[in-house]
């Protein structure tokens, strides 16, 4: 048997093999990565009918002890696996049958084959121990009829069951056959709230496992009453913009906010510890030493907002084989209501962005070591922009989205990322080696979200695009990947900056660059346009590049990334501007000079020569 499937009702931008979309709550990867061992159970010692507290009474205590509230819903708990079966062993399960007025006169092979089964399952069927639990805290007549549930079918693999509402008579059906089997919970013998409770107690006890396929991506699809299988602490993650924004706020509209960074804006992210029992995720190097998560939440709940940006993060990231600079969504959720869903990615969490990364880690400025460090930085994040440029391009848009049709030249605008700077940009600390930059909220469901730009009066928007290429602002001009290329140039500017002059330059750097705009706004954008609408580097930016170079411990390497990054990543000509690929090249290069000579990165351009990187187009 395979996880069952089911669309969310949404046509999809990627091809429907990349994602399973798993309806049983990951049951058939928990079990197979659980598959208990039968054996024989020990018998009662026979003081069971004398305890003070019958079996199933105080099984009932344990459990509802054992819950776990939901943080992001109060009404919903769950009981995580592994205290289930502290609690639900093999002789607990044999001391309620034991127990049961029911089950008295049956011999004790019989209730030995009976447990077994129910916790170790039988000729090819599968336990039923998620399923005794949820009869014995349901309701207590209910034991009475337990083989006979049995007999009829019901099993763990059933679960997750569903409410069949059609009808008005709210029966219970198993997915898994897509058939209504379960006869005997079905009979008129049960009222629709013994119905209702069992399937209350089904789905508490059947949190998420949450399995991470290699060739698949794992899309939970969770019904009302099912809930992500997180500890009961979690912290909302701000960006740094929320409290010391370099924003220019736009004076006709004060009210706005500034947008949420790193995981991405339109949305709440949590860091959250997941049960270590429901999940199965892989060490993708960046895990945090203490095992947080980052849960983004979309405050839209349009599927195609959530699909879009889906479709961003996988082809990217199957297109980027290492993946050591490139964020990677571990799983997906959907909780469907009856009239919208709630969508949820889940990542790796971060130590913050790079601007933390630049207050943390003081003690590196001007450490000429460092910058064998950077330029493998650098290097990771330019084949990331390659891998995001290369793969939306070679995959297009569905014809079938309207909101992207007008578009101009819209398969480039699919094949970037669209708001490279600081904040976007994360900074990991792995519990083994260096720390690590990695590139994260991808532009594509942003994009959606935007797509009326061109119909919107550019003085009523907030102008946070400090690292926005000069296309943005040009009459007639397009935005294709190569902006990408100039914001991760205005990144590299500051990141260099910072390492040689301290963790203030990015603001003093910034507020040299206020200037008004065509706008009548004052803005801290790397170029301006002159009376004539051509764009060019502004002075500010010119005058701190050469006094980068001529600091003392602005080593030969960093001289060539500053020529590097004026000449050609900050060309504001955009056909004159650089392309991803021979920027990977040129960075390769520096890159591979690091590693073959310390001279290179630890003394300055004045002190040695060195030979210039290798010419490799634009």
């Amino acid at each position: 048997m395979s996880p069952k499937e089911a669309g969310t009702g949404t046509k999809r931008s990627y091809h429907p093999d990349r994602v399973r979309h798993i309806r049983d709550n990951g049951e058939y990867f928990c079990y197979e990565d659980n598959t208990p061992t039968c054996r024989h159970i020990m018998e009662p010692n026979g003081t069971t009918t004398a305890a003070k507290i019958r079996p199933a009474k105080k099984t009932r205590q344990e459990l509802e002890k054992a819950q776990v509230r939901y943080q992001f819903d109060p009404d919903k708990k769950f009981i995580p696996r592994r205290q289930y079966a502290n609690i639900m062993t093999p002789e607990r399960v044999l001391e309620i049958i034991y127990d049961l007025p029911c089950f008295h006169s049956q011999t004790p092979e019989w209730k030995q084959t009976l447990a077994q089964n129910i916790c170790f399952g039988s000729d090819g069927q599968r336990p039923a121990l998620k399923t005794f639990g949820a009869l014995i805290m349901s309701n207590l007549e209910l034991e009475h009829d337990i083989s006979e549930h049995l007999n009829s079918g019901l099993n763990d693999s059933c679960l997750p069951l569903r409410a069949d509402t059609s009808d008005g008579a709210d029966k219970l059906y198993c997915a898994c056959k897509k058939e209504n089997h379960i006869k005997t919970m079905n009979s008129d013998e049960y009222s629709l709230s013994e119905r209702e409770g069992f399937l209350r107690w089904v789905r508490r006890l059947t949190a998420p496992y949450v399995a991470y396929q290699p060739k698949q991506h794992s899309h939970y699809v969770l019904d009302p009453g099912n809930c992500i299988p997180i500890s009961d602490t979690t912290t909302r993650i701000f960006s740094p913009e929320h409290k010391n924004s370099r924003t220019k706020k736009n004076p006709d509209n004060p009210g706005d906010n500034p947008v949420k960074g790193g995981y991405g804006g339109f949305s709440e992210v949590h860091r959250v510890q997941l049960h270590d029992c429901h999940c199965r995720l892989p060490d993708t190097g960046l895990r945090h030493s203490r095992g947080f998560y980052a849960l983004k939440k979309l405050t839209s709940h349009n599927p195609l907002d959530f699909e879009l940006e889906l479709a961003s993060l996988l082809f990217s990231a199957d297109r980027n084989g290492g993946k050591r600079h490139m964020i990677q969504v571990l799983a997906t959720f959907e909780e469907r209501l009856v009239n919208q869903s709630t969508f949820y990615f889940l990542f790796d969490c971060a130590e913050g962005p790079l601007e933390y990364f630049w207050r943390q880690h003081e003690y590196l400025v001007g450490d000429m070591s460092h910058c064998r460090s950077m330029s493998e930085q650098f290097l990771g994040l330019g084949q990331t922009l390659e891998a995001i440029h290369n793969d939306r391009l070679d995959f297009p848009l569905p014809d079938d989205v309207p909101e992207l049709k007008n578009i101009p030249n819209f398969e480039n605008i699919y094949g970037r990322h669209g708001d490279i700077k600081p904040s976007n940009i994360l900074y990991f600390q792995p519990s083994q080696g260096e720390p690590r930059l990695v590139l994260a909220d991808f532009g594509l469901g942003r994009l959606h979200t935007k797509v009326s730009r061109s119909n919107q009066d550019p003085k009523l928007l907030s102008r946070t695009e400090t690292y926005r290429s000069p296309e943005f602002d040009l009459p007639d001009g397009l935005v294709g990947p190569r902006a990408d290329v100039y914001s991760l140039g205005c990144v590299f500017l500051e990141h260099i900056g910072w390492f040689l002059l301290g963790a203030d330059f990015p603001d003093k750097f910034s507020d040299d660059r206020l200037m008004k705009d065509m706008y009548g706004f004052e803005v801290d954008t790397f170029f301006m346009l002159t009376d004539r609408k051509v764009a060019v580097i502004k002075p500010a930016v010119k005058k701190w590049i050469t006094d980068l170079k001529e600091n003392k411990a602005c080593s030969w390497f960093l001289f060539q990334m500053l020529e590097l990054i004026e000449d050609q990543m900050l060309a504001c000509d955009k056909e004159s501007r650089i392309r991803a690929r021979p920027l990977v090249t040129k960075l390769k290069a520096l890159q591979r000079a690091c590693q073959s000579s310390k001279t290179f990165y630890m003394k300055t351009w004045k002190d040695c020569e060195c030979p210039v990187i290798p010419e490799s187009g634009r």
